[in-house]
């Protein structure tokens, strides 16, 4: 018999976990193969691929939950066996018993060998755990697996091509469970906590690193409830030679300064952390079970973000008690952090989750389809929801992305208010979808103008200078060789660290600010201050020229 597991990723960068971790528990019990899509290519597409198998399996998600539900009638009228587990499938298994034979729910390590055996006709379907199945006209669920014991399954990308996943994100699970309850999220409802050892963990991400896995990202729901382990594992991460970049959910309230301390010590973008604030409001976080210190979040992001790592922040909008203004404050608050990112999410009322069992009561309706995003609350109108998708937007591409960093922090200081800059913004440049990098740069002096955001162009011109390689500008922000420049150049033949025998302005820049652009980028502070920069792209550095005065 030739079984598929099917994992229709989100994107083609990423991997699935879930299908690698059940070929490895299912030994060599049967012919299992892997297939890996993205839910962007077409069905027909993802079909072809899948036709000479005789029984398929599915891991099911929000993101790919619609492709799920049209690809499984076609498998099944081709007469293949078809069996689905994830949370989308476990927390509503009517929807998909009409076209598969059984439904899993909970781990599926220990349950997954069992079902190969009665795929083979070794087992009746009852003695299967972990699942529901039809009998007659009603629903029947088996009884739950025994728990993985986290430091038995082998480590699951080494066993399946890893050579293949270089460039892609490699997902990882060292625990299962979480120390919190959540009302919006699946985690909470798992009790107990249960973690792989560090000795362990650390040996399969110096496996990765031994790949050349470019990204791996755990998928521990707080990936620090255990401090002294986690700090462990840091430290390990850190010290490695390797150009991986490790991705940790945590909870910035659960570190401590020595935490910080490791993680600071870190190399450049070597450790990446996502902290989830949701909301600063303490009645919506009352009201979503989330008892939190936001003064030390607030604390350790700022020490956090002092550092190499990068680090990620996450609000919630649609949530309880959070209206629009209440949104603003909570968006505004969490971007002072000072965080590397800020993600602005929006609800997504997953089943099972107990803000589900709540939405009546709060006024939330949801999207009927996957992913069950917010429309309306008791709070927010869809209005309100669609002008926050602008700032979103606005965000992502002025802030997110890097490109506009410290302009973004600019004009956050001058409205007060980061979430009413990006609204005000959005206004006056009208689609910024339509803008490339070129002209939201122009689009941004202009509006620096129109409102008259005191070292606009200032600020503008150090966000498109401070590259990793030689930034070019669009004319209105460019000063060009000005003589000055042509003679530092002359006079300097063998700047420190600029390749000889090359052109030194080709690798390099040379460029007058009238504000202290690299106190503005540390502490926010603005002093007007005359003074050169020099940026030297292939040494990664900037340095002031002091002594200009005689090259004029």
């Amino acid at each position: 018999m030739k079984i598929l597991l099917l994992g229709l990723n989100a994107r083609y960068t990423h991997t699935n976990l879930a299908i690698r971790r059940l070929k490895a528990a299912a030994g060599d019990l049967a012919e299992i193969k892997l297939l890996e899509c993205s839910i962007n290519m077409d069905a027909e597409e993802i079909l072809q691929k899948i036709e000479n198998a005789d029984a398929v399996g599915f891991s099911c998600y929000i993101w790919n939950a619609s492709l799920t539900k049209a690809l499984l009638p076609i498998l099944k009228e081709k007469g293949m066996r078809l069996f689905i587990g994830g949370p989308e499938a476990a927390f509503s298994p009517e929807e998909y018993l009409k076209t598969c034979e059984c439904v899993f729910y909970g781990e599926g390590e220990n349950a997954f060998p069992v079902y190969l055996r009665h795929l083979l006709g070794e087992k009746a379907l009852c003695e299967v755990p972990s699942i529901y199945y039809m009998e007659g006209n009603g629903i029947k669920k088996t009884k739950p697996a025994e728990p993985v014991d986290m430091d038995m399954f082998s480590e699951s990308y080494a066993l399946s091509d890893g050579e293949t996943n270089h460039h892609r994100v490699v997902y990882y699970e060292s625990s299962r469970g979480c120390p919190f309850r959540c009302a919006y999220c699946l985690s909470g409802a798992e009790k107990g906590l249960r973690f792989r050892s560090a000795k362990k963990t650390i040996e399969d991400m110096q496996l990765y690193a031994k790949m050349g896995v470019k990204h791996i990202k755990f998928v521990d729901r707080t990936f620090n409830a255990d401090r002294e382990r986690a700090k462990v594992i840091w430290r390990a991460v850190a010290a490695m030679d390797c150009e991986s970049e490790f991705h940790f959910e945590i909870a910035a309230d659960l570190l401590d300064e020595e935490s910080v301390e490791i993680i600071n010590s870190a190399p450049k973008k070597r450790i990446r952390l996502e902290i989830g604030v949701q909301s600063t409001n303490e009645k919506t976080l009352q009201a979503i079970d989330r008892p939190c210190d936001m003064a030390k979040i607030a604390r350790m992001t700022k020490l956090l973000s002092k550092g190499n790592a990068t680090v990620h922040l996450d609000l919630i909008a649609g949530l309880p008690y959070e209206d629009r203004n209440s949104f603003k404050k909570s968006f505004d608050e969490t971007f002072a952090f000072g965080g590397s990112e800020l993600q602005l999410g929006f609800l997504k009322l997953l089943r099972g989750s107990t803000l589900y069992a709540k939405a009546e009561a709060f006024g939330i309706v949801c999207s009927k389809d996957a992913p069950y995003e917010v429309i309306r609350t008791s709070w927010v109108t869809e209005e309100d929801i669609e002008e926050m998708k602008k700032v979103e937007y606005a965000l992502g591409r002025l802030y997110n992305s890097g490109l506009f960093r410290q302009t973004t922090r600019l004009m956050a200081k001058h409205f007060h208010s980061c979430y009413e800059a990006l609204l005000a913004f959005d206004a006056f440049a009208g689609d910024l979808h339509k803008l490339g990098e070129k002209a939201m740069a122009e689009a941004l002096y202009a509006f620096g103008k129109a409102e008259n955001i005191p070292f606009m162009r200032d600020i503008l011109r150090y966000d498109m200078i401070k590259k990793e390689k030689r930034g070019y500008l669009p004319d209105v922000l460019e000063d060009g060789a000005a003589p000055e420049k042509k003679k530092y150049y002359a006079e300097n033949p063998d700047i420190p660290g600029l390749k000889k025998g090359k052109r030194a302005w080709h690798y390099s820049r040379l460029e007058k600010f009238g504000l202290d652009v690299r106190l503005f980028a540390e502490t926010g502070e603005i002093l007007g201050k005359e003074h050169y920069l020099f940026f030297d792209y292939i040494n990664d550095d900037i340095f002031e020229v002091k002594n200009m005065l005689q090259y004029m």
